[in-house]
């Protein structure tokens, strides 16, 4: 009963955290022409201790094929501090309905939290042709561009870079050190199975070792949502981290959907945010991803 209770009070805290932090992303307009900047009106609420790892918000997920960034302005506090607003400015190349990704920003407690992530929810904007129907073509713009000129030099120079590029990657690669034997899986075996034996293939792959800290967390996190991706059909691995945790929110589990969130938010500051976890503590994030992997794989912790 205590352990119930535990996980009640836990769900609570994080149901009222969220409801006091929002980030809300408001469109210009619903549609633009072809090449036409378009301004996202940004509110975000805080706490009133709480602070910005930065004031501008990044996107979440790259922006989609015919999308451009063309700036962003500083989150301002507003009088009672605990809102802050800003504009920032997209263009779009290619007709259609474009889906604008979720902002992403870091809220720290004290100067020393490592802090949570707060998303907006993604938007949707129409672009139309600048063009009416009809128009006769660019075709006269277009020829009257001169066609390129190869300089000599450029392609003795890129040659150099290439033959100098392979250099480098030969010595890189000698240096790697041995990877472990591959890790025998049964025929038989469970997502489960599956999941820990890609988990100790990352591993021995040597990247803390090597210091590339990012690969390992991303790889260790792609594990995580294909393995959840596996066991609950409304799981897709394509989903930001905030979705994903909105649908395995719906499933029973004892804790389990806390250790999900803290490992996908340690993955996601690393990603986004630079953060450099040391050895010690990259290790302990594979040893809880396989934690987490054994809880989910257990029939008493989910339905």
């Amino acid at each position: 009963m205590r352990r119930y209770l535990l996980a009640l009070l836990l769900l609570a805290t994080s149901a009222a955290r969220a409801h006091a932090q929002h980030f809300d992303l408001e469109l210009s307009r619903d549609s633009v022409k072809l090449g036409e900047v378009l301004v996202l009106h940004a509110r975000v609420h805080i706490g009133p201790q709480q602070t910005l790892a930065s004031p501008i918000a990044v996107v979440a997920e790259g922006l989609p094929d015919g999308a451009r960034s063309v700036g962003a302005d500083t989150l301002r506090h507003q009088p009672d501090r605990t809102l802050l607003i800003g504009d920032m400015r997209m263009a779009f190349f290619r007709t259609g309905r474009l889906r604008i990704p979720p902002l992403r920003l870091i809220v720290k407690a004290t100067p020393d939290d490592r802090g949570f992530l707060l998303e907006s929810e993604p938007l949707y904007i129409e672009v139309v042709p600048s063009l009416p129907a009809g128009s006769p073509t660019l075709k006269d713009i277009r020829d009257q561009v001169p066609e390129p000129q190869v300089d000599p030099l450029l392609v003795v120079a890129a040659i150099a870079a290439v033959a100098a590029l392979a250099w480098l990657l030969r010595r890189l690669l000698a240096r790697r050190p041995a990877l472990a034997m591959p890790v025998a899986v049964a025929s038989d075996a469970t997502p489960a199975d599956l999941a820990r034996a890609a988990l100790s293939r990352i591993e021995a792959e040597g990247w803390v070792e090597r210091g590339d800290m990012g690969r390992h967390y991303e790889a260790i996190a792609a594990v995580i949502r294909e393995y959840l991706e596996s066991i609950d059909p409304k799981v897709h691995a394509a989903q930001t981290s905030t979705e994903l945790l909105r649908v395995l929110a719906t499933r029973r589990s004892n804790g389990t959907w806390h250790g999900t969130a803290r490992l996908f938010g340690d993955a996601d500051l690393v990603k986004f945010a630079g953060v450099s976890p040391d050895a010690k503590t990259a290790r302990a994030y594979a040893a809880g991803a396989r934690t987490v992997i054994d809880a989910w794989a257990s029939p008493e912790d989910h339905d």
